[in-house]
């Protein structure tokens, strides 16, 4: 399945880009301005190293402050695997 490949790709070699999380980024500030600006949480599960939310929030402080001010972050990661 490409997806699992996919998800294999990025375990293998590292975190995605920095294109990637301005991205996500972009679509959360259309999604907030879409709702009419107000309070929002964005939460990021499995977040390992903290890079994506890290990329995000670069391109949300570096085009539209008033978001970052609006959002909550919350980012969880589970290093334990549980059989």
């Amino acid at each position: 399945m490409l997806s699992e490949i996919i998800i294999q790709k990025i375990k293998k070699e590292g975190p995605l880009t920095a294109a990637f999380g301005a991205m996500i980024g972009r679509q959360l500030e259309q999604m907030w301005d879409f709702m009419g600006r107000g309070a929002f949480t964005i939460v990021e599960y499995g977040a390992g190293t903290g890079l994506l939310c890290h990329d995000i929030l670069d391109y949300l402080i570096s085009v539209s402050r008033g978001a970052t001010g609006a959002a909550t972050f919350i980012i969880t990661y589970q290093g334990l695997k549980i059989p």
